[in-house]
């Protein structure tokens, strides 16, 4: 089954958050996304219990969007905790600040490392205990995510860190069959902490290294860490395509059906991606398994980094259409894409069976080359055009 998911992970300023949270279900629901990251922090939905006393922030409200999630077949994956609660990093997200100071937690610890104590591991998973309790009722729980961001916990001492995470992840373990999660914003330090870890998910968050684009970040770690899920990535200003050609390379390169998720959810459902998504993942689901995993052998970025050209050359070579007119036609067209190189993404991956070619291009250009319609698949023919000018080829090795 595929995985759908987006990213709603807080609510902004409103005076009903409920209401909120039902239409961006209804949203999600009607492009079939059937799965839904969100946080808890003091200035949305949080509980915790200390010291025999209970500290509960709108976590009622928080109930009625789970049982509305689950009224919708929408499943949950749950941030249990945020780098920024143990940061002094002045963040705010609609005149709310989010940060050690202004949290619950500053009443009961002089500074943020003291959180990570084991003496004071009780205030913490109360946090836990309660979700459980709350998601034992409406059975629609995909994942724990124990930490959102964990890499950007700083200055502190990661030996008590480690042993926090490894207890808290103990105690998950012992009271759910559910996968756990830890997410890092720089997969640099990927191997540094999942050697401290125990057996966990990673979630990896994708923005603006290595490169300035978002749609090749996607790709350059999905690529390096084929297993891991891809939950955050984007820009404001996204574009349709750039979306789509990061979903639909995440799709290849990770066998798992886990599809990388857009950040900036209201523009994403906006933008309503997945009618177009779906139609590309029927297709190419059929050709994605573990035996035959996909690689990606385009390069990308600067003039250092080009398209392999050889291997491009060898591929249409090796393509069902052998012709000779029709593979002077894509080279041609190819090599004319090179030109407009910043302009267009040129993206190729292969097994031992297939090549697959994905390109966004001038819609004058689209019509010119394969009759108007957005997307040409070889071994189906050609299918009916999408809402966007991508195009995406497979060919078949012989």
């Amino acid at each position: 089954m595929l995985n759908n998911c987006i990213n709603i992970a807080f609510p902004p300023k409103r005076t009903d958050p409920v209401e909120y949270y039902r239409k961006v279900f209804i949203l999600a629901k009607n492009q079939k996304v059937n799965i839904c990251r969100i946080w808890l922090s003091d200035f949305s939905f949080n509980y915790y219990k200390y010291r025999n006393k209970e500290y509960i922030f709108r976590i009622d409200e928080f109930e009625s969007i789970i049982k509305l999630a689950a009224s919708l077949d929408i499943k949950i994956i749950l941030t249990l905790f945020d780098f920024n609660e143990f940061s002094s990093t002045n963040i705010n997200w609609d005149d709310k600040e989010h940060t050690f100071e202004t949290s619950l937690g500053c009443n009961f610890f002089n500074k943020p490392i003291d959180f990570f104590y084991v003496e004071n591991i009780e205030y913490g998973l109360s946090k836990f205990h309660k979700m459980l309790e709350i998601f034992d009722k409406y059975k629609n729980l995909y994942a724990w995510e124990l930490f959102n961001e964990i890499d950007h916990v700083k200055g502190f001492n990661f030996s008590i860190i480690y042993k926090w995470l490894n207890l808290y992840i103990d105690n998950i373990k012992q009271n759910s069959d559910k996968p756990i999660y830890i997410s890092f914003s720089n997969p640099q330090l990927l191997k540094k902490y999942s050697k401290k870890l125990k057996n966990i998910n990673i979630g990896l968050h994708v923005y603006e290294w290595p490169y300035k684009e978002f749609y090749k970040n996607v790709i350059f770690w999905q690529n390096k860490y084929k297993d891991n899920w891809i939950m955050e990535f984007g820009s404001e200003k996204m574009e349709k395509d750039g979306i789509l050609i990061s979903m639909i390379s995440s799709l290849i390169l990770n066998i798992n059906n886990t599809v990388a998720v857009p950040w900036f959810w209201e523009r994403f459902l906006q933008l309503n991606i997945y009618n177009d998504f779906l139609i590309i993942f029927d297709f190419l689901s059929k050709y994605i398994n573990k035996e035959d995993r996909f690689i990606f052998v385009g390069r990308l970025g600067s003039v250092k980094q080009r398209i392999d050209n050889k291997k491009v050359i060898n591929s249409f070579k090796l393509s069902i259409e052998s012709s000779f007119i029709k593979i002077f036609f894509h080279l041609l067209f190819f090599l004319k894409s090179l030109l407009k190189f910043n302009k267009n993404h040129i993206l190729l991956f292969e097994n031992k069976k297939y090549f697959i070619y994905i390109k966004n291009i001038k819609e004058e250009y689209m019509n010119s080359f394969i009759n108007g319609n957005s997307i040409e698949l070889v071994e189906e023919g050609v299918m009916d055009q999408l809402s966007i000018s991508v195009y995406l080829k497979l060919y078949k090795k012989i």
